[in-house]
């Protein structure tokens, strides 16, 4: 019984131990996450069974390039024997004609039949359709990896750009608490009036929100992230802040194709086979067919396997097959297929026009952007410089406290202007490296 305790005691030990395990992810940069999303995202593995299942719909597209090969066995009681006239004089009756019956009552037969399409282009461009749908799936696929790597940037950059907001800010904090403790300590000695105080503290307060805003958003991110990779919940990521925030001087990367056009582009090839295999209907069909068997006659039911109750009876020929008329749907099915074709060619040269604008506009952005960031970045040193200066100048009473918090609130202004231009450069930069 003690045993079963101590059993018993180890296993809730255990579990709980599992229960709570933690399992740690350094994330070094944004190449980590796409390896990890590329691996493991439900999408992509769904995409990958799909192909895999349309390369074997393909396969089976081609069974018409295999002969067809069939046993056969066939027990026929024939009801009313065929019958025909012949002369009757090696009969006895000149200048007459005698019906007779041909054949026996029952008949039995087995064998072999093979049948060979010589020429099918019908199911030759349902062969092709079904390759090309194989290739559909794929271009859709690489469409898929494109957005994934496009989320997973963006939000990978998101993420550092909260974390570098948080950083900054808890360093605001710590010089504007100094301020409070300096103002409070004035405002207690009744060196200066209460909204002084005030002000200062709702300062700090509006530092402290701006932390508890960018903490929100990070946390947001990273659920997101770890939905994007499909990493467990309890996944404690660890992101590794770059030396730069944003590189500069950084050349304008090369924009990749948009592989969001692959399967229109492939969808306007499948309508042409269509409209081909549709037009097939009205060609001619050959196919090579071969017997090889045995026949038994007899006068009552039954069936006899003893030797020479079977007689041989094998035969092969080319039988060609040319429609005549199957009413309108035939050419009604092409003037359907010609239809789609022509929807799907828009839907491609609108999709190209306005990805090759798209295209335009992310360049110029990255252009403009690029600058104010060299704007921006610049204003927000400067001010951070005459910030620090003006603490000193007010704490030797060189001068008021409002011009201290005029330069400081002008310092906070400056920062949020400079990381929305951050993120906003990171975005574009993403479009950049998810088309590479």
């Amino acid at each position: 019984m003690k045993n079963s305790y101590l059993i018993i005691f180890f296993l809730c030990i255990a579990k709980f131990s599992t229960a709570n395990y933690i399992d740690t992810l350094v994330i070094p940069n944004a190449e980590v996450l796409i390896k990890l999303g590329l691996k493991n995202n439900s999408n992509l593995k769904i995409f990958k069974l799909k192909i895999s299942q349309s390369n074997y719909d393909y396969k089976a597209s081609n069974y018409f390039k295999t002969p067809q090969i069939n046993g056969t066995f066939n027990s026929q009681d024939n009801l009313k024997l065929s019958t025909t006239n012949i002369p009757g004089a090696p009969f006895g009756q000149p200048g007459k004609y005698i019906p007779i019956s041909l054949g026996k009552p029952f008949t039995n037969s087995m064998g072999i039949s093979a049948v060979q399409s010589v020429m099918d282009w019908q199911h030759i461009f349902q062969s092709k359709i079904a390759y090309q749908n194989t290739e559909l799936l794929k271009a859709q696929e690489d469409q898929s990896i494109q957005n994934l790597k496009l989320q997973i940037l963006q939000t990978y950059y998101s993420i550092i750009t909260s974390l570098s907001a948080i950083e900054i800010s808890e360093k605001d904090l710590q010089l504007s608490d100094s301020i409070v403790k300096i103002i409070e300590f004035k405002y207690t000695s009744g060196i200066i009036d209460e909204s002084s105080f005030n002000q200062a503290k709702v300062s700090s307060n509006n530092i402290k929100q701006n932390i508890i805003q960018s903490t929100t958003l990070l946390k947001q991110s990273i659920a997101y992230i770890k939905n994007l990779v499909d990493l467990p919940v309890t996944t404690d990521l660890q992101f590794t802040l770059p030396e730069q925030l944003i590189v500069e001087n950084k050349p304008i990367q090369e924009l990749g194709s948009d592989k969001g056009l692959l399967p229109l582009q492939q969808l306007v090839k499948i309508d042409s086979l269509q409209i081909k295999e549709a037009k097939a209907k009205y060609y001619p069909k050959f196919n090579l067919v071969g017997y090889k068997g045995y026949d038994q006659f007899r006068d009552e039911l039954g069936i006899d396997f003893s030797r020479g109750s079977w007689n041989d009876y094998s035969y092969i020929s080319l039988m060609a097959t040319l429609p005549i008329y199957n009413g309108l749907v035939s050419r009604n099915k092409v003037k359907s297929m010609q239809y789609k074709k022509e929807v799907s060619k828009e839907q491609l040269k609108s999709a190209t026009q306005q990805s090759l604008m798209n295209d335009q506009n992310l360049i110029e952005n990255y252009q403009s952007t690029v600058k104010l960031i060299e704007i921006t970045k610049n204003n927000f040193e400067l001010l951070n410089k005459i910030t620090t200066a003006n603490f000193e100048k007010y704490i030797n009473g060189l001068i008021s406290l409002d011009v201290y918090f005029k330069s400081f609130e002008d310092y906070l202004k400056s920062e949020n202007i400079y990381l929305n231009m951050v993120s906003n450069l990171q975005i574009i930069n993403a479009n950049f490296e998810a088309r590479n």
